[in-house]
């Protein structure tokens, strides 16, 4: 959006600078349209078109949290309680065995493997391993298979807390030192 909108003729750019993405997608989707000119096109017809395209998305998406927050708060209840974990990545926790109320779901191979919560940091790809080659920087690396899509919302739960959360910052701060 932002470049769209910047690569216009001067007297446009100088409306929306030092709005960050989600205030210029407001502004520029709340421009009302102009008249069609035959032949011509205004600088801002792309941009207008493409800011509502994305408060639509927007508002789709949150009637979608709207669905399926009631139903994992019915089979997941304290994975909705986790700072950072929106109703979406609870929902792809929950189906990971040892997370939710789901574990019969899960086929019996899995399910006895899974011993602890060791087992499940090697699933969701979480498990440190030692590293075998070179010199490297740690002793350990971090296991590259397993449930890539369990990785990812976890990885969006740190991400979310390393920002907003001070005392997971505080781990974070330290324990790069």
């Amino acid at each position: 959006m932002r470049h769209l909108v910047f690569v216009v003729p001067d007297d446009i750019p100088a409306r929306f600078h030092g709005l960050n993405v989600y205030t210029l997608t407001r502004h520029v989707a709340a421009m009302p349209a102009r008249p069609p000119q035959p032949g011509r096109l205004h600088h801002l017809d792309g941009p207008r078109e493409l800011g509502r395209r994305a408060l639509t998305r927007e508002q789709e998406a949150d009637r979608l949290d709207d669905l399926v927050e009631p139903i994992i708060a019915d089979h997941a209840s304290e994975l909705l309680g986790v700072f950072g974990a929106g109703p979406f990545v609870a929902a792809i926790l929950a189906g990971s065995p040892l997370v939710g109320s789901t574990r019969r779901q899960w086929p019996a191979e899995v399910l006895g493997r899974l011993r602890d919560e060791t087992a499940w940091a090697h699933l969701c790809g979480l498990a440190p391993i030692p590293a075998i080659s070179g010199r490297p920087r740690s002793p350990y690396q971090l296991k590259r298979g397993g449930n890539r899509q369990a990785n990812s919302a976890l990885h969006r739960i740190v991400l979310v807390r390393m920002g907003h959360h001070e005392p997971t910052r505080v781990y974070g701060q330290a324990a790069t030192r």
